[in-house]
């Protein structure tokens, strides 16, 4: 399958129409409802695994939901979306058939906001247990469902293609208090071995 390779080869794959268009519109309602039952809370809010971030963005003047986690539990159509067969069928030829979802998130980037962007890292760095991450260029990945255009106006997603192959590089490891919102990383990336202008 193209993506196989193309994550093989470059360490990511774009698939474009991944859902028909009217599915699309169930999961962007459904996200619509999960953001607005963030928004009752004043402040980030936590329910076991079920988060909230949740802060007052002073480049927009007001409070935001920046992201949820593990809002599956609140939300049937996000709930079924996870385990849907379209998604198998995708991860199944590079991960195989027993996967495991380690995590499951929403980003909010509110356009103009002071909050749109997040220091390059790898997620890995998120486990508690790296030492069992080996080989995570073939056994682990991130996937990624854009429910509205991204662009610059509201923090797109940047990678650096081959960069799996590289390992764990640590990026952002001596900036966890810091992971939204600062830009200067140019000096650490090449430290890293990766040329910010082949973002």
């Amino acid at each position: 399958m193209k993506h196989v390779i193309e994550l093989r080869e470059q360490g990511y794959s774009i698939i474009r129409g991944f859902l028909p268009p009217d599915e699309l519109a169930e999961v962007r309602k459904a996200v619509d409802e999960v953001y607005a039952e963030g928004m009752k809370h004043h402040s980030s809010y936590r329910d076991h695994n079920l988060l909230f971030e949740v802060l007052n963005d002073p480049a927009v003047k007001k409070r935001v939901v920046l992201q949820a986690y593990w809002f599956a539990w609140i939300n049937k159509k996000l709930e079924e979306m996870r385990r849907s067969e379209r998604y198998f069928n995708l991860l199944a030829p590079w991960l195989g058939p027993d996967i495991k979802q380690m995590v499951n998130q929403i980003h909010w980037k509110h356009p103009g906001g002071k909050y749109t962007y997040y220091r390059y890292h790898q997620d890995v760095r998120f486990r508690e247990r790296r030492d069992l991450m080996t080989n995570f260029d073939r056994y682990y990945v991130t996937t990624g469902l854009a429910v509205n255009k991204q662009g610059p106006h509201n923090g797109a997603l940047k990678l650096f293609p081959h960069s799996h192959k590289m390992g764990y590089l640590g990026l952002s490891d001596e900036y966890a208090h810091v992971m939204l919102g600062d830009t200067r990383q140019d000096d650490e990336l090449r430290r890293a071995g990766l040329d910010p202008k082949n973002v």
